[in-house]
């Protein structure tokens, strides 16, 4: 079954509700053809096809390093995103983090490069938009989730990664999302319980897909612990 043709459980009509309540991911949903339908990054000309819709949270740019931003802010004791990249450490992670996921993108989409860093600016200063005050704890929410291979943590880490790309700020999030601690987020727990009860290695595996004996896990769990600090 090919997802660019299909609208599996009103996943269209419930997108585009999502899309009309969020000024900045407007124009992200794009109609294609008889019911077909995709996202493709904001901004006209950055892509030259269609992108489908299974892999929305990769290329909606802001979903990794917004959730970056949630869990290094959580760490630091703050409440919402603005405080949060507003701090000298956090702010610029979660910049190069934009700068090495969309290296990725421009790569694997043949996307024009300065017009991709045009919107990477942009976006980072909506980051700093003081009224929109997005707190860290609905950025953050569901780190499992967001730790799957083909969501919006991990998968840019492996695209990046894989074309031979700097990804050491990319790694911040999985690290971070495993030191995410939220007693009202079902999955938090469940999280930390995973890690109490079997280690953060086994945690990342389970929930990321990738081997404990990848390069890229060794390097995750390294600033896992440096985070304890």
């Amino acid at each position: 079954m090919d997802i660019r043709q299909t609208d599996p459980g009103g996943l269209r009509q419930r997108l585009s509700q999502v899309l009309a309540a969020r000024p900045l991911l407007r124009g992200l949903l794009r109609a294609l053809g008889a019911g077909g339908f995709c996202f493709v990054l904001a901004g006209a000309g950055l892509l030259d096809g269609p992108v489908p819709l299974a892999l929305a949270p990769v290329c909606v740019l802001p979903f990794g390093p917004a959730a970056i931003c949630a869990y290094l802010g959580c760490l630091r004791g703050h409440h919402t995103i603005l405080d949060s990249v507003s701090d000298p450490v956090i702010g610029p992670i979660v910049y190069r983090a934009m700068q090495q996921s969309g290296a990725g993108l421009v790569k694997k989409f043949s996307m024009d490069e300065q017009k991709h860093q045009a919107y990477i600016d942009r976006i980072f200063a909506r980051f700093h938009n003081p009224y929109l005050q997005d707190e860290v704890a609905r950025v953050g929410r569901e780190p499992i989730r967001k730790l799957a291979a083909s969501d919006r943590l991990i998968n840019p880490l492996l695209t990046a990664y894989n074309f031979g790309m700097k990804v050491d700020q990319l790694i911040f999030g999985a690290a971070a999302a495993l030191r995410y601690d939220n007693a009202e987020d079902p999955q938090s727990v469940e999280l930390h319980k995973t890690i109490a009860e079997q280690g953060a290695a086994a945690a990342l595996e389970q929930y990321s897909g990738l081997a404990a004996d990848h390069p890229l896990s060794t390097r995750i769990l390294d600033v896992y612990r440096a985070l304890a600090v």
